[in-house]
C-alpha cells in the first residue's frame, strides 16, 4: 500500500506500509450485539472498541459513514504499528474501491467528550486519517502528542487527509473559549 502527501519540509514524500487486517465499526446504535468481532460489517464494533483492536493489532479501521456520538472520551491511542482509519464508508463494501465519494464519518464528543488522543511512543508510526470529521469536542478535536523534536516533519508520523474539524472546545462548554480543532504537542 502506497500513501503519497507533500511536506514542506522534504518536498512529495512516499510512505509504503504493511495492513495487518481490516476492522469494521459502525455507530453504536447499529451494533449487532451478540456478534461484534468488528472483522466485516456484518460484526462491526462499536467506535471505541474498534481503536482499542487496531491500537494493539495495527491495521485499519473502517467506519461507516453517519454520526457517532461519544458517551465517554474513547482511551488514549497509543500504538506502535501503523494504522489508519478511513471513514465515509456505506457499510457493504468489500473494497477500498467500492466506497462512494462524498460521504464523511463524524465523531461527535457532544461537548462533553474528546474524540481521539493519539499518543505516539518512542518506535514512531504511521497513523493515517481520512474522511473524518470531529465535532464538538470538549478537550480537542484530534489531539495528537508527537515525540520530542518531530514537530518539523509531521509527515514522519501522520496524514490527515478531508477531514474537518469544528466546534470544538479546549475545555468543554463550562468554559467556553475558540477551541481546537488539531492540536499537536511535541
Amino acid at each position: 500500500v502506497r500513501v503519497r502527501g507533500l511536506s514542506p519540509h522534504v518536498g512529495v514524500i512516499d510512505k509504503t506500509f504493511e495492513i495487518a487486517a481490516v476492522y469494521f465499526a459502525v455507530p453504536d446504535a447499529e451494533v449487532n450485539e451478540e456478534n461484534q468481532g468488528g472483522v466485516s460489517w456484518g460484526t462491526a464494533t462499536t467506535y471505541t472498541n474498534a481503536l482499542k483492536k487496531i491500537a494493539q493489532d495495527g491495521g485499519e479501521l473502517w467506519l461507516k459513514a453517519g454520526r457517532y456520538p461519544l458517551v465517554a472520551s474513547p482511551d488514549v491511542f497509543t500504538s506502535t504499528k501503523e494504522v489508519r482509519i478511513r471513514g465515509g464508508f456505506l457499510g457493504n463494501e468489500s473494497s477500498l474501491a467500492q466506497r462512494p465519494t462524498g460521504l464523511m464519518t463524524i465523531i461527535d464528543g457532544q461537548d462533553t467528550c474528546q474524540t481521539l488522543k493519539v499518543q505516539y511512543k518512542a518506535t514512531p508510526s504511521l497513523f493515517y486519517i481520512e474522511r473524518m470529521s470531529f465535532q464538538r469536542s470538549a478537550g480537542k478535536g484530534l489531539y495528537m502528542e508527537l515525540p520530542k523534536g518531530s514537530e518539523t516533519d509531521i509527515a514522519t508520523y501522520a496524514y490527515i487527509v478531508d477531514c474537518d474539524f469544528s466546534n470544538n472546545t479546549l475545555f468543554g462548554t463550562d468554559k467556553p473559549n475558540t477551541g481546537l480543532g488539531l492540536y499537536l504537542y511535541p
